[in-house]
């Protein structure tokens, strides 16, 4: 008998009583991220609308950032408030980059958490004011901080600091506010190192604390192991089984089970990234998609996880989010399943405050969502592929206790 194919996303550990989920993460990090917390204070007294009116707060942190990369321009009469300047000197030893810009998400966005997903949107996403991309617009900040009044004359230093300031006040806050971060509080130096090297620098040392979080978390949660038996035995049904795992979290194994850790294991180096589907090769932020970052890390020896001809192709505790779509249009072409027996079984379970109704409708919402844009890929037939699907009976959704 062929092994059937289980695909685990985060939910089946949460499922399965342990604390990894970014909020979980995040929640334990409350005193080592309290920098972090504080400086986004400073801008949220009462909403993003009333920062941007700000002044006295625009030119405070604007003044810091041109008194690091050019001191030459210091406007003397500018006086730096201590409740800002003090972010200059802070510890950065166990908080990146991507802790500060998750909290300033965290302003706006109720999905802040979603760390790939807002990191994808850092790259990606367009602002509507600007027509570009927020790594675009920190970009071109740290360009004109270096093109803009590089007059060095005695007499032209307050000129010059004009008149880079007023370039710069065409930018909006939280382009600012990030390219404080990155210059006065991480001392970015953007003349030996290119931007998008600097960040993915930061989101490897933010992968290392999630990394010590969840083995510690791991190791406190003694009934974890048997509950992954059962969870496990239920999903199989007795069939046995090959997992594609998209936590870092290993899965005990039946016999001639082989199990692949997409992202990496808490044994060697978990990874975060984002969907290479929209990024042409040869962009600066390429190195962000998991498609390189698992190249960088993949392990020659690995045993090839997905079993020739399973009968059923099971889901579990995923998203199904936009940013692993790749990886899910791979299987669905490798077992062709537009024209294949092959069936699609999507579990899931209730939690607090979503009763099985809710949950279901969720469900089917992010699936039929996947569906369509991987029927977008097949050619005349991809626009019926979820009713075909339903009318052979190899689609299905059920509820895990």
């Amino acid at each position: 008998m062929n092994n059937n194919l289980i695909i685990l996303g985060n939910g089946f550990d949460l499922h399965n009583k342990l604390n990894s989920g970014f909020w979980d993460f995040f929640d334990a990090r409350e005193n080592e991220l309290k920098n972090t917390t504080d400086f986004t204070k400073l801008f949220d007294e009462d909403s993003m609308l009333e920062i941007q009116k700000d002044k006295k707060t625009r030119e405070n942190i604007r003044g810091l950032i041109i008194k690091r990369v050019k001191p030459n321009l210091l406007k003397y009469s500018l006086r730096m408030h201590e409740r800002y300047k003090r972010f200059n000197n802070i510890s950065v030893k166990k908080i990146s980059f991507w802790d500060f810009y998750f909290q300033i998400r965290k302003l706006k966005d109720p999905d802040w958490f979603y760390v790939e997903n807002q990191i994808q949107g850092f790259f990606e996403e367009k602002k509507s004011y600007a027509e570009k991309t927020r790594f675009e617009l920190v970009l071109e900040y740290l360009d004109a901080l270096l093109d803009v009044g590089s007059g060095n004359a005695e007499e032209s230093k307050v000129d010059n600091y004009t008149l880079l300031s007023e370039h710069l006040n065409r930018y909006d806050f939280e382009t600012e506010a990030l390219v404080f971060i990155i210059v006065n509080v991480f001392k970015y130096d953007f003349q030996k190192q290119h931007l998008a090297d600097f960040l993915l620098s930061q989101l490897v040392k933010f992968e290392k604390r999630l990394q010590n979080y969840l083995v510690e978390k791991v190791s406190s949660t003694p009934e974890y192991h048997d509950n992954v038996t059962r969870c496990i035995d239920e999903l199989s049904g007795g069939i046995p089984y090959n997992i594609l795992n998209f936590n870092y979290t290993d899965i005990p194994m039946s016999k001639n089970g082989i199990e692949q850790n997409v992202h990496g294991s808490l044994a060697d180096h978990p990874i975060l990234g984002i969907d290479a589907m929209n990024v042409p090769l040869g962009v600066p932020y390429y190195s962000f998609t998991k498609t390189f970052r698992i190249m960088k890390l993949a392990n020659e020896a690995a045993k090839k996880v997905l079993p020739k001809r399973p009968e059923k192709v099971i889901f579990y505790g995923h998203s199904l989010s936009e940013a692993d779509y790749s990886y899910f249009q791979s299987i669905f072409d490798y077992y062709s399943i537009y024209d294949s027996e092959v069936k699609l079984v999507f579990y899931y379970s209730t939690y607090p405050k979503h009763d099985e109704t809710m949950v279901s409708v969720e469900q089917y919402a992010r699936v039929v969502k996947l569906l369509a844009a991987y029927g977008k890929t097949i050619p005349n037939h991809g626009n019926n592929l979820l009713h075909k699907l339903m009318l052979e009976r190899r689609i299905s959704f059920k509820l895990l206790e």
